[in-house]
């Protein structure tokens, strides 16, 4: 067996081997470095949940914001800031400090206020976003 032949048994076989093995071990955690944990889970709205906002003419849900924690957050620190602010967890994604925060019996307005709140007084709060709906059907909005 001439050595181009050996070669190219040894390329296949190579090649081969990842195939049958697999090449590296299932990750246990995320792009974050956290544990996957339970599966997401988001909140649904229904017909009474949904606003307008009059600014922008987009619809909402009118007492649920969308927040995001630094990624050395813990789940205990972030539930502790969430209930801090007397807001309920509807949502999450553990794996990326990820949650939808309920405020019952708050009108949008107020929510937009305690948003603001949250992200001045809490430095692992990353980001704090009103849920959107949908786009307005508007010829000048941009997606």
């Amino acid at each position: 067996m001439g050595l181009k032949n050996r070669l190219g048994a040894l390329v296949i076989t190579l090649s081969v081997v990842p195939l049958l093995f697999g090449c590296s071990e299932e990750k246990k955690t995320n792009f974050m470095g956290k544990s996957q944990g339970p599966p997401p889970s988001f909140f649904s709205p229904n017909e009474d949940d949904i606003v307008v906002e009059e600014a922008s003419g987009l619809s909402f849900v009118k007492d649920v914001l969308n927040i995001t924690f630094s990624k050395d957050t813990s789940q205990e620190t972030a539930k502790r800031i969430i209930s801090s602010v007397n807001a309920t967890i509807v949502g999450y994604d553990y794996s990326v400090n990820f949650y939808q925060i309920r405020f019952p019996d708050t009108d949008f307005k107020t929510m937009q206020k305690i948003k603001m709140k949250m992200l001045a007084d809490h430095k692992e709060l990353e980001l704090a976003t009103s849920t959107p709906v949908s786009a307005k059907k508007n010829p000048y909005y941009a997606r």
